[in-house]
């Protein structure tokens, strides 16, 4: 994990750690317990309505420390590691933040506690008074609305993500058909450049030779891999194997694999033909292979060439 990753999560636990101690502090707990705890105090008073709450009190600031370090922690190493998609970590917070504060308005109330000695029945019939109250039954509704909102949202959000991706897919699918025929080419015989609409230019090559191309793409597949989807496909290359007067006679002479991240802010990196044109011929060096193409392939047919064929492709090469 890297090393903001650490500060971050590390700071928020100690922030979590100091707003328990806090709330124990602001509210007297541990002094409470530790008074009502002394040798030689009645086992009457030991026992009363205000050393109960404190416990009561204690171990709901407890839970709620715990369970917000835990999400917390979740959180923070979700963001880093990407373990859980991000609609389940809404949809686990919600619930976590809606039970948190059932829990706490659930609290039974000084006034109801200190109104009463403590006994086994008026411990039972002062919980069944706070159910009953207003302010649990307004906690009740609040907490469901919040789990509610949460399972629409993070649903909803899992629908957009899953449609979306389908689009992506189906799109990505036709542009590696479209990938079949494109390729790589050492020289062409003519080369022409028109203005483009936007101020750039459109270039246009023909009679290229010799070539290699993609000959046909299989097997398209996807799948996750870490923060990204993944595409995997098999292809295969084909290659010049005639002279520039027959440029489509070509075999195919590779059988291979790749896998290409839907991430258009790296290079090579993408779905669309051109991306995965450019990731094949960067894993394979095929501008090297080329080169080399070309060397052989003019030793072939050098002198089966007219003179103005052996200036376009065979010039400086032997």
């Amino acid at each position: 994990m890297k090393l903001q990753s650490w500060f971050w999560l590390l700071l928020g636990l100690f922030v979590i750690y100091r707003m328990y101690r806090k709330a124990l502090d602001k509210n007297g707990i541990d002094i409470t317990i530790k008074v009502y705890s002394e040798p030689g105090t009645p086992e009457k008073v030991a026992n009363s309505a205000k050393p109960r709450l404190a416990k009561l009190q204690k171990e709901l600031f407890a839970s709620v420390a715990l369970l917000s370090a835990a999400l917390y922690t979740l959180v923070v190493t979700n963001l880093e590691f990407d373990y859980l998609k991000g609609w389940y970590v809404l949809g686990l917070c919600g619930l976590v933040i809606s039970y948190l504060y059932l829990k706490s308005e659930s609290l039974p109330t000084f006034a109801l506690l200190n109104s009463r000695e403590s006994g086994v029945a008026d411990e039972y019939r002062i919980s069944q008074e706070n159910l009953k109250s207003s302010r649990f039954i307004s906690a009740r509704n609040t907490s469901l609305g919040v789990v509610i909102a949460t399972l629409v949202f993070s649903g909803n959000w899992a629908y957009q993500v899953q449609k979306n991706q389908s689009e992506a897919k189906l799109w990505a699918m036709n542009e590696m058909n479209n990938l079949v025929g494109t390729g790589w080419c050492e020289n062409f015989w003519n080369i022409d450049a028109t203005p483009g609409p936007d101020g750039d230019y459109d270039v246009s090559k023909t009679g290229g030779w010799p070539c290699i191309t993609i000959g046909s793409v299989s097997n398209i597949s996807f799948q996750d891999s870490g923060k990204d989807l993944e595409m995997c496909l098999n292809y295969s290359l084909s290659r010049s194997v005639g002279p520039p007067s027959d440029s489509d006679n070509s075999s195919e002479y590779a059988y291979e694999s790749i896998c290409s991240s839907d991430d258009s802010w790296e290079w090579a990196e993408g779905w669309d033909k051109d991306s995965v044109r450019r990731k094949i011929g960067d894993e394979l060096n095929i501008m090297e292979e080329l080169e080399q193409l070309q060397v052989q392939m003019c030793r072939n047919y050098y002198f089966g060439m007219s003179v103005d064929e052996r200036g376009t492709y065979c010039y400086g090469v032997l």
